[in-house]
Parts: C-alpha cells; sequence; structure tokens
C-alpha cells in the first residue's frame, strides 16, 4: 500500500493531462472518437477511485499512520509560502466518495451526450474540474484552498455560461 500513498500526485494531475488529450485529439484532427474520450475519462476516474481506496486502506490498516504529506514540512521562513499535498483518512474518504460519484456522472452524462456536439469540451470541463476538486481536497494550507476553491467557482460559472448560451442558441433555433 506504500505505492499509492507515494504515488499520490498521479491523481492530482492526471486528470489535466486527460483534458490536453481530449483538446489536442478533437482540435488537431487526430481523433474525434467520443468513445474514446469517454474511456480515458472513465479510466481517469477509476484509477483515481483505486488510488484513494489503496490510500484509505493505507491509512486504516495502521492506526499508527495519521498523514502524509509532500513535500515534508522544513524549516521555511515566515515570508514564504510552500505548496503542497497533505492526505489523511478524511482526505481519503472524500477524495473515494467523490471519484465514486465521479463514475456514476461520466456514465450517466455518457448516453445522454452522445450525440450532442459539445460532448468533447464537456467531458474535458469535467477533468478540469476533478483537478481543481482533488487539489482542494489534498492542499495543506489556507491559501492554496483559496486558489483551488475559487478554480471551482470559475470552471462551475463557465459550466454555467455555456449550458445558457447553447440554451438560447436551442431556443432561437426551434421558436423562429
Amino acid at each position: 500500500m506504500e505505492f499509492f500513498i507515494n504515488n499520490i500526485i498521479v491523481i492530482l494531475f492526471l486528470p489535466i493531462w486527460i483534458s490536453f488529450i481530449i483538446f489536442f485529439n478533437n482540435f488537431a484532427d487526430f481523433s474525434h472518437s467520443k468513445k474514446l474520450t469517454y474511456i480515458i475519462t472513465f479510466l481517469n476516474s477509476l484509477a483515481g477511485f483505486i488510488f484513494s481506496l489503496g490510500c484509505l486502506y493505507y491509512f486504516v490498516s495502521d492506526p499508527m499512520k495519521t498523514f502524509y504529506e509532500h513535500p515534508p514540512k522544513a524549516a521555511y521562513p515566515i515570508s514564504s509560502i510552500s505548496f503542497g499535498i497533505l492526505v489523511d483518512k478524511l482526505s481519503c474518504l472524500f477524495l473515494s466518495l467523490f471519484f465514486f460519484v465521479n463514475l456514476v456522472v461520466q456514465t450517466y452524462s455518457y448516453h445522454y451526450l452522445i450525440k450532442n456536439t459539445s460532448f468533447h469540451m464537456f467531458f474535458i470541463i469535467l477533468n478540469l474540474f476533478n483537478f481543481s476538486v482533488v487539489s482542494f481536497l489534498l492542499s495543506n494550507n489556507l491559501i492554496q484552498s483559496c486558489i483551488f476553491l475559487t478554480l471551482i467557482n470559475a470552471i462551475c460559472l463557465i459550466i454555467f455560461h455555456t449550458t445558457q448560451l447553447m440554451y438560447q442558441i436551442k431556443q432561437k433555433i426551434c421558436f423562429y
């Protein structure tokens, strides 16, 4: 179980890599496969779910292990701000819950959006949302938490405005 805790950074940056892969596949004309987009996003969330369960088992199996911090705290001057991750039982539990709900949302969304033109954009935004939530859950200081919470809000606003724009376009097409 040391593997999961030592490589926790993978579930932090995997959604960003998947977003770039989907973006370049879709907009660089490599592949427009909706099934490929869904599969790599689903595998991303499944890997996150497995990693979070592995980390949770790591902490539950030995009660003496309380948290893992990367990079470890050192003697920092007061003026410097350190960014890192902090993993404990509670954050692993929330990560497991988040990735499980994410898997359910992706499964439902695939069948709902299969004929929609914004299919790839939805999964790009969903992966960016995953990155911001995982980063928020694993943040080790208040400034880092505020940054990623702001990023979550910005992504939610993007989703809201694109949904409103699509609704207005569909309304004009249907009624005019």
